[in-house]
């Protein structure tokens, strides 16, 4: 499935030459493959290495181009779907080259030798919880005369680094608004709480789900925060959250209560003197009685969607807890592809090589978590092909479980397959019907061991 992804890529990417768009397909799968490797361990020769290189220097690449290429392959068939609902998740994250080749090409992070960039990302999710791909991705390098300057409200919008939530979720807008068939919702953390990010919410099918961090004043002079915690409690239920100190989860008891607003700048800037008011729906859930020693959840969203019934309000708090899924990502692009351990000359080629790597990662997220949501689908309806599966479950009967057999005619579920390949990287539990699933880092050592198992199957046989 992973490199089925990375061949299309190759029809769907414009770098106005054929050649580049066929070498990052190239490239994409390479890296699937030897996935966390350096570019030099992962390349099967030297003129690989440098082609590799010389893709990541070449002018007409950028990382624009590298998204926006992935972006058309996963949504490809969005005029062909009857209903469907996306989420987007937008997120942050540092990218720190301070003891690289490349650090003198970037800018500071919180101090002035602490070199590096900020990633934005805006990932789409499905509304089961299974990561689709990248939408749009991002650099801030902040220039040396920033250092030591904080955020102020004496500027426009438009040159404030927060600018970057509103570029993406202006594009994504005016991507989804031919498609009336879609219904999308961007979701975002505190740091999206900002006036003008609502005030640009104009396609119908496209919503707003931010974290409030303001608590704004209404216009009935109440305060956003102690309208919704008098409002009264509509539901007691439970909900899943991550543990962030385990990242484990874990069921939490919480209340739930929502309610409409209004509000408006109290203090607007000449440049804001036009900003119209804003009716929202503001939610609250805040869990009861929270183990000893854990600070309990306690959220409070602002929804541009309507939010009238407690089925209604529940599905808004479902898709914030989706959010955490673009942290995953980031976890498993730093953590597991290794990319801020790139050891790369200039900035070009840094972000040129992140953007690839991250297509990778996502692709390689994706399997874990449709085994996570959709554990009894078919490994052959999820396009694992006949082959791979034989050859993973072959070495496996003859290295590590006799239990684990191969049956074309009955193929295991796609739970099954992905823990046979967690094996490969550690995880010592089988495919029992309860067993747990493993988590990306047994997986991502399993998926780079299977990969070796491949090539060197697939490399005996072209000797025959």
């Amino acid at each position: 499935m992973l490199l089925k992804n990375n061949k299309l890529l190759s029809d769907y990417t414009d770098f106005g030459d054929k050649r580049l768009n066929a070498r990052l397909g190239k490239i994409c799968n390479q890296m699937s493959k030897g996935f966390g490797a350096s570019i030099p361990s992962s390349s099967r020769s030297r003129s690989e290495m440098k082609g590799i290189y010389r893709f990541f220097k070449n002018k007409k690449v950028s990382m624009q181009k590298i998204i926006e290429g992935h972006r058309e392959v996963h949504q490809k068939d969005r005029d062909k779907v009857m209903k469907q609902t996306l989420l987007i998740a937008q997120d942050s994250t540092t990218m720190d080259y301070s003891r690289k080749r490349s650090a003198q090409n970037f800018g500071p992070i919180c101090y002035k030798y602490h070199r590096g960039f900020i990633l934005h990302n805006s990932m789409v999710i499905s509304s089961s919880g299974v990561p689709v791909g990248l939408f749009k991705q991002t650099a801030l390098i902040r220039s040396n005369e920033s250092l030591g300057t904080s955020s102020t409200n004496r500027v426009p919008i438009e040159e404030k680094e927060s600018y970057r939530w509103l570029e993406h979720f202006e594009e994504l807008q005016e991507y989804y608004t031919p498609y009336p068939n879609i219904e999308v919702f961007n979701v975002c953390d505190r740091e999206a709480d900002i006036y003008e990010l609502f005030c640009k919410k104009q396609a119908s099918n496209v919503h707003l789900i931010v974290r409030s961090q303001h608590n704004r004043k209404l216009l009935d002079k109440s305060k956003l925060h102690e309208r919704i915690a008098s409002s009264p409690v509509k539901s007691t239920y439970q909900i899943k959250v991550t543990d962030r100190e385990t990242r484990k989860k874990r069921k939490a008891k919480v209340t739930l209560r929502f309610c409409q607003v209004e509000f408006k700048l109290q203090a607007p800037r000449v440049w804001q003197k036009e900003l119209p008011s804003l009716t929202l729906w503001v939610l609250q859930v805040e869990e009861i009685n929270p183990p000893k020693g854990k600070k309990g959840v306690k959220w409070i969203l602002l929804s541009t969607k309507p939010v009238k019934t407690i089925s209604e309000a529940k599905t808004i708090i479902r898709y914030y807890e989706l959010r955490w899924l673009i942290e995953r990502f980031h976890y498993i692009l730093k953590s597991g592809g290794q990319v801020t351990k790139l050891q790369l000359k200039d900035s070009k080629r840094i972000l040129n090589a992140v953007s690839t790597y991250s297509v990778s990662a996502i692709n390689l997220m994706r399997v874990n978590y449709l085994a996570r949501e959709h554990p009894e689908l078919n490994i052959y309806q999820a396009g694992i092909q006949p082959q791979e599966y034989r050859i993973l479950y072959v070495y496996a009967n003859k290295n590590m479980d006799k239990r684990i057999q191969f049956k074309e005619h009955d193929p295991p579920s796609i739970k099954e397959y992905v823990i046979v390949i967690a094996r490969l990287g550690g995880f010592m539990k089988y495919n029992s019907k309860n067993s747990v699933l493993p988590g990306l880092k047994t997986f991502w050592r399993g998926w780079i061991k299977y990969e070796e198992i491949k090539q060197t199957y697939y490399t005996f046989m072209s000797m025959n």
